[in-house]
């Protein structure tokens, strides 16, 4: 991860800061950082690890994400891009962005 910024960002100026931007970040305690590329083995063995949940929870009511859903922590301090989620039962949407959940 790059830093973008060592200035303190509230979440809802990164959030505006997301929806224009072409790249991903993420953001910690207040600071937001750019998502770095993944080497070949990295995306090998998130793909592994995602179609290997998908198949052990077919069965039940969960849903397996990868890294383009973006996560937010309880307390608003973290908003992450996890390489792979799971959720079991109903979605909980952040409601002030679509594209965020918040109970993985």
């Amino acid at each position: 991860m790059f830093q973008l910024s060592h200035e303190f960002v509230s979440p809802e100026e990164y959030l505006a800061l997301e929806e224009t931007s072409r790249d991903k970040h993420e953001y910690w305690f207040g600071e937001t950082y750019m998502m770095a590329g993944t080497s070949r083995n990295h995306n090998i063995i998130t793909g592994n690890v995602y179609m290997s949940l998908r198949q052990k929870l077919a069965a039940k009511s969960c849903t397996v994400f990868q890294s383009d859903v973006r996560l937010r922590s309880p307390l608003e301090e973290v908003y992450t891009y996890p390489d792979v989620m799971v959720i079991c039962g109903k979605i909980e949407i952040d409601p002030r962005q679509q594209d965020t959940v918040m109970n993985p």
